[in-house]
This record gives structure tokens, C-alpha cells and sequence, in this order.
């Protein structure tokens, strides 16, 4: 007989979440700890049992405190008159950085791709050099290529396959375009099926994502 929870012994309920320290069921609240031989059994079970975590992530996170958000809140009045945040049309550099870093660029890939010095991404980043707005814009346009183009051609063949699989590059290059970038599509291709393509899509956004050598491998 299993020993694995699919269901809540307390309400029978079928949402049942199995992490690193905890088995908990998401409709009632019980749960079982990591110490516990229940636990223990559980995950034995599951075939997760290798894993031997003294602080989970997930354990750190949850046990941020409730203000964590006002850590990392605050007003314009707090910044400088002349702060690129107070300027409606300019990027900051922590927002410059965030975009470069969504899109899987490195910043001499980017700063190939804008024509410019790596030396000039890199002050704009640290914040030594105002980030253009047009620089902003082309940013935009790459993020919009990405999700409307890139994005939506690898969902809609996702959608057209058999038990789909998406392949990757593990490293350098494909097409032009850095392994980092290939990483980063993932997410849009998950987000394109969720957003665009109904009950199929949701379903499938689960897809299972290989390096293309995994496939290589294997012929």
C-alpha cells in the first residue's frame, strides 16, 4: 500500500502540497513536518527523498516578515530631485538592468545588438550615465518581438505536438541569440499558452523543457 498522501486524511481533500519541510493540505490546513516519520515515509515515496535541505528557500521566503514589502517601498520625495526616477521619460539604472537581465541578454551581447561600447551599458547600469529613453524603446520592441513573435510561433507548435517537449541550447549560441535568451523565452512560452490559448493551453503549459543535446544523446 502507498504511503504517498494524495489525499487529506483530515478532509479528504485532493490539494495536497509537498515541499522540502512540509506536506500540507491547501483546503483544511493540515499538515505534517519534515521530522515526522509521516514525512519521511511520504517522501520516500515520492522518490524526493535525496533531498536534504537544512533551510529551504521556500521556508526563508515564507518566513520574511508581513512588512517585508515596505523594505523595499519608498517615495519619490525620498530620492534626489534630478533621480532618473522622478523623470517620467527616463529609465533608472535598476530598471535598465532588470530589462537587460529579463530578456537573457549579457551586456556585451546587448551592447552589440545597440551598436554601442560594453563600457557604455555598464554605465548606464552602475549609474554613471543617464539611459537614453530611445534605448528604452528599442528594449520595448525587443520584449514585444520576443513574446508576440518568438514566443507565440514556439506555443502554437507546442500546441500542434504530441506530448510536447521544448528544446534548448545548454550553452553559446542558436540562431544568433544567446543560451540565456533561450531560457528566458521559456517563461513567455508558458505565459503565451496560460494567456492565449484557453483550457489547451493552460494545460500544456506545463511542458517538460530539454537541452538539445539531451535529444542528441538519445539518438
Amino acid at each position: 500500500m502507498s504511503k504517498q498522501f494524495v489525499s487529506c486524511p483530515q478532509c479528504s481533500g485532493e490539494y495536497i502540497a509537498t515541499n522540502y519541510y512540509q506536506v500540507r493540505c491547501r483546503s483544511c490546513g493540515w499538515s505534517i513536518q519534515a521530522p515526522d516519520p509521516l514525512y519521511l515515509a511520504h517522501v520516500e515515496d515520492r522518490g524526493t527523498s535525496m533531498l536534504d535541505v537544512d533551510e529551504p528557500v521556500v521556508g526563508a521566503i515564507e518566513a520574511l516578515p508581513e512588512d517585508f514589502g515596505a523594505s523595499l517601498t519608498t517615495t519619490r520625495d525620498a530620492l534626489p530631485a534630478g533621480h532618473p526616477a522622478n523623470n517620467p521619460s527616463l529609465a533608472t539604472a535598476a530598471e535598465f538592468r532588470h530589462r537587460r537581465e529579463q530578456l537573457g541578454f549579457s551586456a556585451e551581447f546587448l551592447a552589440d545588438g545597440l551598436g554601442v561600447a560594453l563600457k557604455t551599458v555598464q554605465r548606464w547600469e552602475n549609474g554613471h550615465r543617464p539611459v537614453p529613453s530611445g534605448v528604452i524603446d528599442v528594449m520595448d520592441e525587443i520584449n514585444n518581438a520576443t513574446y508576440y513573435v518568438a514566443a507565440a510561433r514556439c506555443a502554437e507548435h507546442l500546441l500542434k505536438t504530441p506530448d510536447p517537449v521544448m528544446m534548448i541550447p545548454r550553452s553559446g549560441s542558436f540562431l544568433g541569440f544567446p543560451a540565456s535568451w533561450y531560457r528566458a523565452l521559456v517563461e513567455l512560452v508558458r505565459d503565451t499558452l496560460r494567456l492565449e490559448h484557453g483550457e489547451q493551453g493552460l494545460r500544456l503549459s506545463g511542458f517538460p523543457v530539454v537541452y538539445f543535446d539531451d535529444v542528441e544523446e538519445q539518438k
